[in-house]
C-alpha cells in the first residue's frame, strides 16, 4: 500500500521513526507524500531523498574517530560572531550607554571591542551571547553540515537543492513546516509554496527548537514563499505552531489544499507517526547523563524545556483524538527518552528502534484487520 506520512517532532526521540520505517519497508509499503515537524522534518528529507530505514540507522549512528557519536555535535557551541553582529548586539548597546572619560570615540570603540572578543573567548558566554542575540544556545551548524553530506552523498547537488529541485531529482512530494516568528504564521514549505527553498535549511529551521538552536533567517536567494517575499523573517521550531502536522494530510480546507495538493485517500491512505512519552520501550538501557544533560536538568532550564514540551503539543491534541478515532495514528513508544538524547548509546538507540518497530507491527495488523472487516 501507498501512504501519505507525517512525522511528529520529538528531537533525539525520532530515533524510533527508524523502527515504523522499517516494519512499513518490510511488509511492502511505500510512501507517497511525506510531511515533517522538527526531527520529523529530518527523517521525512531523508527518506524523500531515498534513504531506506538501514540506510538511514547507519547514517544517524555514524561514529566519529574517538568513538563517540556524531550527533553529539549537533549540540555545538557557536564558534564566533562577526563584527557586524557585535556591532548589532544587545552588548554593543549597553556598552554604547556607558561613556569612559578621557579616550575618544575611536579608541573607546576599539577598547569595546577587544573587551567583547575576550568575552568570546570563554565557551559558556558565546552559548549565552547566542541566546540573546540568535534565540539559542547551539548554533546548529554541525547538523546543518550533516544533512548536507548525507543529502549530497544521496544525490550530486541535493544538498543545495530547493524542494522543486527535490522533487523533480527523486519524485517525492516533501513538506516541512517552520515557524515564522517574524510574521506569526506557521509556513508549510514544499514544491508548490516555496519551490527554491533549499531542503536542508528547512530541515534546519523546522529543528531550531527556541532556547536550544539558534534561529534561522530566510535569505533572499530562498526566493518567495507563495509568492511573498519574506527575506530577513525569522523561522524556529515547525513545532512551536504544530508539532504534528497530520492535519495538512487530512484537512479538506481550500487553504490547505492550495498548498499540498489535491487529496486522494483512496488512492494513498493517510499514517500518522506519533511519538508517545507514555509508552514504555522494552528493554531499555540506562540512560548515563553528558555534560549537556546535566545542564539541562539545572531546575531553571527544566522549567523552561516543560514548557516548549507543552508548547509544542498542545495545539494538536484535537486532530490527534479525531484521527486516533478514525485509526489513522500509529502512537510509537519512546518513555525515558529526551527531545536532545543525542549521545544515546548504540544500545538504547536499538532498544527505540525495536520499539518503534514491534507498535508499528501491531498497528497495521489491527489497521488492516479492521479494513478486512469492514469490507466484508
Amino acid at each position: 500500500m501507498n501512504f501519505d506520512l507525517a512525522f511528529e517532532g520529538g528531537g533525539a526521540k525520532g530515533a524510533v521513526f527508524l523502527g515504523a520505517i522499517a516494519e512499513l519497508e518490510r511488509r511492502g509499503h511505500t510512501m507517497r507524500r511525506l510531511v515533517g515537524t522538527s526531527a520529523g522534518a529530518l527523517v521525512a528529507a531523508m527518506v524523500a531523498a531515498g534513504y531506506s530505514a538501514r540506510e538511514l540507522h547507519d547514517a544517524l549512528g555514524e561514529r566519529l574517530v574517538d568513538g563517540s557519536s556524531r550527533m553529539t555535535t549537533f549540540l555545538d557551541v557557536p564558534a564566533d560572531f562577526t563584527d557586524v553582529e557585535l556591532d548589532r548586539s544587545s552588548l554593543q548597546r549597553l556598552f554604547d550607554r556607558v561613556d569612559i572619560p578621557f579616550l575618544s570615540e575611536s579608541t573607546e570603540r576599539r577598547f569595546e571591542r577587544a573587551l567583547a572578543r575576550g568575552f568570546l573567548g570563554i565557551g559558556a558566554f558565546r552559548m549565552l551571547f547566542s541566546l540573546l542575540e540568535k534565540g539559542g544556545v547551539f548554533a546548529g551548524d554541525s547538523l546543518h553540515a550533516w544533512l548536507c553530506e548525507r543529502l549530497e552523498a544521496r544525490h550530486r547537488g541535493l544538498a543545495r537543492a530547493g524542494f522543486a529541485e527535490l522533487s523533480r531529482i527523486t519524485g517525492r512530494d516533501l513538506s516541512i513546516t517552520v515557524s515564522d516568528t517574524t510574521g506569526e504564521e506557521m509556513l508549510v514549505l514544499n514544491a508548490r509554496t516555496a519551490p527554491a527553498f533549499p531542503v536542508a535549511w528547512a530541515v534546519r529551521a523546522s529543528m531550531s527548537m527556541p532556547l536550544v538552536f539558534q534561529e534561522v533567517v530566510w535569505q533572499r536567494p530562498w526566493g518567495t514563499y507563495r509568492g511573498r517575499d519574506l527575506t530577513g523573517h525569522v523561522l524556529v521550531d515547525g513545532g512551536v505552531l504544530s508539532n504534528f502536522p497530520f492535519h495538512l494530510l487530512t484537512s479538506d480546507l481550500d487553504e490547505v489544499r492550495a498548498i499540498m495538493g489535491p487529496q486522494d485517500p483512496a488512492a494513498a491512505p493517510n499514517l500518522g507517526l506519533l511519538i508517545d512519552e507514555r509508552m514504555p520501550v522494552p528493554g531499555q538501557p540506562p540512560v548515563g547523563a553528558s555534560a549537556i544533560d546535566r545542564v539541562f536538568e539545572l531546575p531553571a532550564l527544566r522549567r523552561m524545556t516543560r514548557l516548549m514540551e507543552t508548547m509544542l503539543n498542545a495545539h494538536d491534541r484535537a486532530v490527534i483524538q479525531a484521527s486516533m478515532a478514525n485509526g489513522e495514528i500509529c502512537r510509537l513508544p519512546a518513555q525515558g527518552y529526551g527531545s536532545l538524547e543525542f549521545g544515546m548509546t548504540d544500545a538504547r538507540r536499538a532498544a527505540l528502534v525495536d520499539a518503534g518497530r514491534a507498535a508499528t507491527a501491531v498497528y497495521l495488523d489491527a489497521r488492516f484487520a479492521r479494513h478486512e472487516r469492514a469490507t466484508k
